[in-house]
């Protein structure tokens, strides 16, 4: 059937490329970006939010099936005993009140999610469908597809990103905590907040990168830090969560420092730092982004022997990364953007068909064509 296997999605890589044809290089005019925004807002959702036999999905739907619309919820109690984050479970119950279909709850989360990401893409990409790209190709199929709740605490993340350049750091901390509400990982963006507050040179960035390396090789810290943790009682319920994912065979595992994931964020770091100057002077809010991709790849070292927080750590840090990448194509002339726009679609292309392979991507089957 053409409408389910690995088909819908290239056709949808072909559909986002061909946009970021014509309207980053072509039509760059900014008054398109309303409309393609609500254009691919609308069906990134739909091809998320209706799609069915992916990972994590029958869990979704257990908890929801389970959620009381929002009055019982607040009045009535509740006897299941949920792990997911509040916030998630207080937005079922929402979505409760108005349908039982667990579809539906799947589009509200993609339409929010996504919703956030792209927002934030128009108003401060200089090449707004080439950041879509990079964001399908590279994150999509693992949060929208997939971990629904990360997929809204990093979108929180991503907009909060802002109050941090207009010192409203007050905003980002609440920013944070609000996200915790989805996922609880969102508190590991506080490292790259601590990392932003200490204004750090291009040498110092370096040099914390290659101790980060060093140490993640040869002294690896999650196992430790749970461990001081375990024998101090701190942590209550968290930790009992973290605690929970030791031998994990999917989660639990080491990563090693050197892998495809950990390469992929040295290469944008390290072009940002040697552009780092001029990509300031012409995107806004890069800086902080690149901060946060900086903290990124070093807490990813650090972690790497637990997967479940190098990983997630990484992801909520890396937020700014497609935005970061689409601005390289600023450090090229008009003419030599068409050929380094084809490197990168064909980057990208490779990027999940690499991803595709590595995490065994299920068939793309959508509920509207059974």
């Amino acid at each position: 059937m053409i409408l389910s296997g690995m088909f819908p999605f290239y056709f949808l890589f072909l559909l986002i490329a061909t946009a970021s044809y014509f309207f980053d290089l072509i039509f760059n005019v900014k008054a398109a970006r309303g409309i393609l925004f609500f254009t691919f807002l609308f069906i990134l959702a739909i091809f998320a939010g209706t799609r069915t036999g992916w990972p994590d999905q029958d869990i979704y739907e257990w908890v929801f099936s389970q959620v009381p619309p929002l009055p019982e919820f607040l009045f009535g109690g509740t006897q299941v005993d949920f792990r997911e984050e509040y916030m998630f479970i207080v937005l079922n119950s929402v979505i409760k009140c108005f349908s039982a279909d667990p579809v539906v709850m799947f589009l509200v989360m993609a339409f929010i999610s996504l919703g956030i990401t792209l927002f934030v893409y128009k108003k401060y990409s200089p090449f707004f469908m080439l950041s879509v790209l990079f964001y399908t190709s590279v994150l999509y199929p693992s949060r929208e597809m997939e971990q629904i709740r990360m997929a809204i605490a990093s979108a929180l993340i991503l907009l909060g990103l802002a109050f941090l350049v207009e010192k409203k750091r007050n905003c980002f901390v609440m920013m944070v905590f609000f996200a915790s509400l989805f996922q609880a990982s969102a508190f590991f963006s506080l490292f790259g907040y601590l990392l932003y507050r200490l204004n750090l040179t291009t040498k110092k960035i370096l040099f914390l990168l290659i101790c980060s390396f060093f140490i993640g090789t040869y002294f690896p810290l999650a196992y430790k830090f749970f461990n001081i943790f375990l024998k101090a009682n701190i942590g209550g319920s968290l930790l009992e969560r973290g605690a929970s994912y030791y031998g994990n065979q999917e989660y639990g595992h080491a990563l090693g420092v050197v892998k495809p994931y950990s390469l992929k964020l040295l290469c944008g770091c390290l072009l940002s730092m040697i552009f780092r100057k001029t990509l300031n002077a012409r995107v806004k809010y890069f800086e902080v982004m690149f901060i946060f991709l900086s903290g990124a790849l070093m807490w990813y070292f650090l972690f790497n022997d637990l997967a479940i927080i190098a990983v997630r750590g990484a992801n909520i840090m890396s937020v700014g990364e497609p935005l970061i990448f689409a601005s390289f194509l600023l450090l090229f002339n008009t003419a030599g953007r068409y050929f380094i726009v084809f490197i990168f679609y064909m980057v990208c292309f490779l990027i999940f068909y690499l991803s595709q392979a590595a995490f065994n991507y299920p068939e793309y089957i959508s509920v509207l064509f059974n």
